[in-house]
């Protein structure tokens, strides 16, 4: 009787195993919807929302949630060809000034050259610039009517030039030029122009000779004379 009884009980366990077995099959997820796409999260097939570009999928919120990276322009689109391992938040530009690090998919804080990482990577604007060494807004070469200061070679900054009659001191301070008895001169590089009455511009020394003899008289005629080299 008692072996009756357990092999009874033994069919009823198998057709209620495969009818539960069948029904769950039956529900189980072939397709989703439009817009939406299968996944499977925590061992289960479940249909979730393709966010749209710029959004992730939260697990935890049941929802599309913004990427929120740093310093981004706009991301490329969701890759959903693979429900297993779908790529959210792909970066596709960053900000002027901050270099993508596609290995790490951010937008690095280590600023391109010419933006300056002490300022938020903003655009270095120093006056006379033309181009950056680095992202600390050193200058590498100036402007037109610039001159580069480099004495300290780790922070090298474009001067304005002096004005015509003066020269740069070793510190690349303007000082006047100082030629004996130059009247004026041609440029910043203390070239002489002309020199005071009674001297004569030597070309080839960039110094002003004396017309005359100790005596006060005249070694030549003078007249029309300009320059001797």
């Amino acid at each position: 009787m008692n072996l009756y009884l357990y092999f009874i009980l033994l069919v009823i366990f198998i057709f209620l195993f495969n009818f539960i077995n069948e029904y769950f099959s039956a529900c189980a997820i072939k397709y989703c919807k439009d817009n939406f796409i299968k996944v499977n999260i925590d061992n289960k097939d479940v249909c979730i929302t393709k966010c749209s570009k710029g959004f992730k999928y939260d697990n935890t919120k049941s929802e599309c949630v913004n990427c929120d990276l740093s310093n981004v322009i706009d991301y490329k689109d969701n890759d959903f060809t693979d429900p297993n391992n779908i790529k959210y938040c792909i970066i596709n530009n960053c900000k002027e000034g901050y270099p993508l690090d596609t290995t790490k998919n951010i937008c690095s804080l280590e600023c391109n050259i010419g933006y300056n990482k002490n300022n938020n990577c903003l655009k270095c604007n120093k006056e006379g610039t033309n181009t950056y060494i680095d992202n600390l807004c050193n200058a590498k070469d100036c402007l037109s009517g610039y001159t580069l200061n480099n004495n300290d070679i780790t922070k090298p900054f474009c001067v304005k030039n002096c004005d015509i009659g003066k020269i740069f001191d070793k510190n690349y301070i303007c000082q006047n030029c100082n030629i004996l008895n130059a009247y004026n001169y041609k440029d910043n590089k203390c070239t002489v122009n002309n020199c005071n009455g009674g001297f004569i511009l030597n070309t080839s020394t960039n110094t002003c000779s004396s017309c005359s003899n100790t005596n006060g008289v005249y070694n030549w005629d003078t007249t029309g004379i300009d320059v001797i080299v």
